[in-house]
């Protein structure tokens, strides 16, 4: 994937990942209640560097056939991601599997209020993480008018960078090329019988 090879990303790449909650998402332009929910898997990681990433999961496969719009289990041939929205995103909840007692809950807690996350595929979409008093943590969309999350693609994937922190990995290969000079001598003494002089050294 592209994304991994971004820098601000490397999180994917290194980071110890932690299943969060199941989130709530529904058809987009439906009512947002228990009729319409649907669950959608997340993940989150952190990398030692400080960097996080949070990826979302489509489980949805839509079909161009209304009455088969939503439905999960059509062939992968007929695979096109459905458009969904959520509300937000739940870093952890409660051990009775409501969004509430928090604090010895299921998945994240702890993370900075406050702190922000940005779109992979389009940086300018930020959201940012709030905190209730009774210990739950989620993420919010910013924008003007309580804006939804919108899941329109296969994931949707959220990163958040520290500033001027350099990479713990970056996730490339390195080529190193031995000294000329060691791959010489080498060379001679495997290859070559040696006569000592004076001053020079004659390969022969």
């Amino acid at each position: 994937m592209s994304i991994r090879k971004k820098p601000e990303c490397n999180a994917l790449n290194n980071g110890a990942p932690f299943v969060l909650p199941d989130q709530h998402a529904y058809p987009a332009g439906a009512p947002h209640d228990n009729q319409n929910k649907i669950k959608v898997t997340s993940v989150f990681y952190q990398s030692p560097d400080g960097r996080m990433a949070i990826s979302l999961f489509n489980p949805i496969k839509h079909h161009n056939n209304p009455k088969q719009q939503y439905n999960r289990y059509l062939n992968d041939e007929y695979y096109t991601p459905a458009h969904l929205q959520l509300d937000e995103i739940r870093l952890n909840y409660g051990d009775n599997g409501a969004f509430m007692s928090g604090e010895q809950g299921v998945g994240i807690s702890g993370v900075k209020a406050g702190t922000i996350f940005h779109n992979a595929y389009n940086p300018s979409d930020t959201y940012k993480v709030y905190h209730h008093d009774n210990g739950n943590y989620y993420l919010k969309r910013e924008g003007n008018g309580n804006p939804v999350i919108d899941l329109n693609d296969s994931t949707l994937v959220l990163y958040s960078a520290p500033v001027s922190v350099p990479l713990t990995f970056a996730g490339r290969q390195l080529s190193i090329k031995p000294s000329i000079d060691l791959i010489t001598s080498e060379y001679l003494k495997a290859n070559k019988n040696m006569d000592y002089g004076k001053n020079l050294l004659v390969a022969r």
